[in-house]
Order: C-alpha cells, then structure tokens, then sequence
C-alpha cells in the first residue's frame, strides 16, 4: 500500500529534478550565446581612433543588456577623409545586435571619398529597409570630415538626436 502512494512522488521528483537539469542546461547555453555575440559586436566597433590632424576622435558603447543595437564607427576613407557614424537600431537584445552589424556593413560599403553624408544615408536606409520587417528602425547621424583643400564638416542626420559639435577654440 505505501509503495502505491511513493511511486508518483517519486516519478514527480524525477521529472522535476530532470526538467531543473534541462532548464539550468539551457539557461547555461544561452548564457555562452550570448557571450559569444558580446565578444562578436565588441569586434565590430573601432578600437583605436584615427589619426587625423585637427581633430579628436572618441567613443565608447556599453549596452543596456548583453548586447544591443547601439552603434559607432569611423571609416578613414583616405588620409583626409573621413566618415564618422552614430547610430541606434530599435529594440534591444540579438536581433537589435544582428540590425546594427548590418548598419556597419552598409557603411563600411557606402563610403567613398568625397561621397556626400545623405548618400551614404540613402543608401544605408535603401539596404536596412530590405533587410527588416515592418515597425523596426534605425536611427543614424552621419558626419564626413575633409581636412584636405578645404572640404569642411557636412553632415546628415536620419532621425538620430541632433550632434553637437564642441570646439576648444
């Protein structure tokens, strides 16, 4: 009679106990996922700023979670040229750092000496918009800086917050 009562304790202790093993299995596999694609996005921002007479050039991204949709960069297109990029891609998580790494590819395709901000803007936009389903978004401000025969700053902003510019002088 008590060995009729133990048996489903029992059966329900291993389920349990299987179904707590699985789920710490799963939770420790997505943990190293998402490891892995912090490393990946890490990568894919500049590390080492360029060089450029005249002018500092800085950034830092710390996510709000594991990783996100939070974007920068810089392309030295020649000596005397270069393109500087902010963006934010909507939402948060993998499938905002997936949007952002497509971001980086398209600048980094788009850019071109002499090539003007709202170009390389449009073409970006064209790009994204083929990639995403409907009500996701990126925001992105882009600037290009020609130190070389008097090419100046020009800008474009897709919907970013405005830049600022800050001069010591």
């Amino acid at each position: 009679p008590t060995t009729g009562l133990a048996l489903p304790l029992l059966a329900y202790a291993a389920i349990a106990s299987y179904r707590f093993v699985f789920l710490e299995h799963k939770a420790r596999e997505r943990q190293k996922e998402l490891e892995v694609a912090r490393e990946i996005q890490r990568r894919l921002l500049p590390t080492v700023p360029p060089e450029v007479p005249g002018l500092d050039v800085a950034g830092v991204n710390v996510p709000a979670q594991e990783v996100g949709g939070d974007y920068y960069d810089w392309v030295a297109a020649s000596p005397g040229y270069l393109v500087v990029g902010l963006g934010d891609v909507s939402g948060k998580g993998v499938s905002a750092a997936l949007l952002m790494s497509h971001l980086r590819a398209s600048l980094h395709a788009e850019t071109r000496e002499g090539t003007s901000p709202a170009v390389i803007a449009q073409a970006m936009h064209t790009s994204l918009f083929r990639a995403i389903e409907s009500g996701r978004f990126a925001t992105f401000f882009l600037a290009t800086f020609e130190t070389v025969a008097g090419g100046g700053l020009r800008f474009c902003n897709a919907g970013h917050n405005p830049g600022l510019l800050y001069s010591a002088g």
